[in-house]
C-alpha cells in the first residue's frame, strides 16, 4: 500500500487525449458538435478519474479524505486545469464531487455482494453515474443540442456497460485475490457478464462500426493484458506508458 506522496503519477495523457477525441468523433456522428472547452474537460476528466481511482485503491487514504481533496482540487489543478472551480464553475465542481462520491458508494457495495445478479446490476449502475459525469462537465453549448441526451449519452452508456462487463471478466480472479471483491467466480457470473456485454455490443456496435471503435478497444485491451503478463499488477493500470496515435 502506498502513501499519496509515494504514488507514481499516471502519465498516460496521450491515451486520455486519444479516447476523448474518439468520444468527440462519436458525438459528432450523432449530430452533436462538441465545443473545445468540453473536449478539453473530457480529456481532463478521464485523467482525473484514473488518478482518483488509484488514490482510493492503492494508497492509505480513506474515501472521505480523497473526496475532500477532490472538493478542494488544489492537488489536481496543475494536471487537470479545465476541471478547476475557476474554469468549470463551483456548482459543476460540486456536482462532480457528489457524482464521484456516489460511484465510490456503489464500488463499496459491489465489493461485498455475493449474488451475481446484484454484482452485475451494481456494475451497470456505476456506468450510469460515470457517463453522467460527461454531461456534468460539458458546456451548455454542447448539452443543449437535440442529440446529446437522446443519441450521444445512450451510446456512451452502452459502450461503458460493455467495457465494464469485459473489464470485470478480465480482472475477476485478480480482484478476488487482492480482496477488492468478495464474489467468487462462477459459471453464472461469467455467463451473466458475457450476456450483458454482448447485449450492449449488439445494440451500439452498428452505430460505431464506421469508426472502427471496437478494434481500437480490442487493441488497447490486448496491450493492457500483455503488459500485465510482462510486468505483473501495477500501482495503476498497465496502460499508463502507452501512447496511442
Amino acid at each position: 500500500m502506498h502513501t499519496y506522496e509515494q504514488l507514481p503519477r499516471d502519465d498516460r495523457s496521450e491515451s486520455f487525449r486519444y479516447i476523448s477525441e474518439m468520444m468527440v468523433n462519436l458525438a459528432e456522428h450523432q449530430g452533436v458538435q462538441v465545443d473545445e472547452d468540453t473536449a478539453q474537460r473530457w480529456s481532463d476528466l478521464l485523467g482525473l478519474l484514473r488518478e482518483f481511482d488509484t488514490l482510493v485503491d492503492d494508497t492509505d487514504m480513506t474515501h472521505e479524505e480523497a473526496l475532500q481533496r477532490l472538493a478542494n482540487f488544489d492537488d489536481f489543478t496543475s494536471r487537470y486545469p479545465h476541471l478547476s472551480p475557476d474554469l468549470l464553475g463551483e456548482e459543476a465542481c460540486q456536482r462532480m464531487v457528489r457524482r464521484v462520491a456516489e460511484i465510490l458508494r456503489i464500488g463499496r457495495e459491489y465489493s461485498t455482494v455475493q449474488d451475481p445478479e446484484d454484482f452485475i446490476a451494481l456494475r451497470i449502475e456505476e456506468v450510469e453515474h460515470t457517463a453522467e459525469l460527461l454531461a456534468d462537465c460539458a458546456s451548455g453549448d454542447t448539452t443543449t443540442q437535440p442529440g446529446f441526451y437522446t443519441k450521444f449519452m445512450p451510446l456512451m452508456r452502452g459502450m461503458g456497460r460493455t467495457a465494464n462487463m469485459v473489464d470485470s471478466l478480465l480482472d475477476m480472479r485478480q480482484d478476488v485475490r487482492q480482496e477488492k471483491i468478495q464474489i467468487q467466480p462462477s459459471a453464472k457470473l461469467v455467463m451473466g457478464l458475457g450476456k450483458a456485454a454482448l447485449h450492449d455490443m449488439l445494440q451500439v456496435g452498428p452505430q460505431v462500426a464506421y469508426l472502427d471503435v471496437w478494434s481500437r478497444f480490442a487493441i488497447m485491451g490486448l496491450v493492457r493484458v500483455g503488459n500485465r503478463l510482462r510486468q505483473g499488477n501495477q500501482p495503476y493500470s498497465s496502460l499508463r506508458n502507452i501512447s496511442l496515435k
